[in-house]
């Protein structure tokens, strides 16, 4: 049962790598599990529950990438970028703690 349902933003998570695609610049997104989403404890891990994106989808600032529970709390990860998703790195099930890598976006500009 879901007691509550908390939006974050993945802020302090990000990782750049930039490549070069036909003579374009392209920058490459990786979105990691906050370390600061859980500060109750220092020590925790979550269950992915829903995986809100697939492969090649575009996303929008504000849109939800993925749903985590921890201790009975729903928290929705949310994309700081426009973009399209090009991996996924985690499944819904897997067992998640803080910098856990998530998924990888290709920044559209």
């Amino acid at each position: 049962m879901r007691l509550s349902s908390i939006k974050f933003f993945c802020v302090n998570t990000i990782n750049f790598l930039r490549y070069r695609r036909g003579g374009v610049f392209m920058d490459l997104v990786a979105v990691y599990v906050p370390k600061e989403l859980w500060p109750r404890r220092g020590v925790w891990s979550g269950k992915i529950i829903d995986i809100k994106v697939g492969v090649g989808d575009k996303v929008s600032v504000g849109d939800p990438l993925v749903e985590i529970e921890i201790e009975k709390a729903v928290i929705v990860l949310e994309s700081e970028y426009n973009g399209v998703v090009k991996e996924i790195y985690v499944k819904k099930g897997d067992i998640v703690g803080p910098g856990h890598k998530l998924l990888l976006i290709e920044v559209l500009k």
